[in-house]
């Protein structure tokens, strides 16, 4: 599996300035590594590219 960001990075686009962590603390590896069978991950590829999707998503404040 590949895949295109950190856990790091994930968290860091989805926490708004007025909140807590959204809670993206696992990473795709401890992910597959507790798969049955286990799976293999590959990256961050192109995390730039990736988080561009993520942008302004995370900013709203849900009510």
């Amino acid at each position: 599996m590949v895949y295109g960001l950190s856990s790091a990075r994930l968290m860091e686009l989805s926490t708004p300035p007025w909140g807590k962590p959204m809670g993206f603390t696992i990473t795709a590896g401890q992910i597959g590594g507790g798969a049955t069978p286990p799976m293999v991950f590959d990256g961050p590829r192109y995390e730039d590219e990736a988080a561009a999707a993520h942008v302004g998503f995370w900013s709203s404040e849900i009510t």
